[in-house]
């Protein structure tokens, strides 16, 4: 039979977001800060780039990168996670990654740290004046 219809592609959207450290760190002005979405169907696949100008509020071990398009969807045992690199970052960091909270619009930076409980940020101190941060996710929504 025909499953032309069935798989057809009905939700598909693209546009641009705004991506914005927050939490225990925060940046008092960027260079600039690009990202851009493609969403299909419950998949949203987010980049982003921006360049820190002006350091804010930076302390404690929790950075979030906010702004997502869509929250997380809020699915059991889902934790999805994606790329970043971070340059020109005022500490080194080895094996870090971006981890998605579920029914939220933001992914928390985090470190393969030998930590083996469940807190494994990254420090904010790792950010400084002209820190580059690169990022790719996708995620699904409910």
């Amino acid at each position: 039979g025909d499953t032309a219809t069935a798989n057809a592609l009905d939700d598909y959207e693209e546009g641009t977001w705004t991506p914005a450290v927050a939490s225990d760190a925060s940046a008092s002005a960027y260079n600039y800060r690009n990202g851009y979405y493609t969403k299909i169907g419950r998949q949203v696949r987010v980049t982003c780039q921006f360049r820190i100008s002006t350091i804010g509020s930076f302390s404690g071990a929790t950075i979030n990168l906010q702004g997502l398009p869509y929250n997380i969807g809020n699915h059991s045992n889902y934790d999805p996670i994606g790329v970043i690199m971070i340059k020109s970052a005022a500490t080194a960091k080895n094996d870090i990654y971006v981890r998605g909270v579920s029914n939220s619009n933001y992914v928390r930076i985090e470190s393969n740290n030998g930590n083996t409980s469940s807190d494994r940020n990254c420090n904010a101190n790792m950010f400084d004046t002209d820190t580059i941060c690169f990022m790719d996710f996708t995620y699904f929504i409910a």
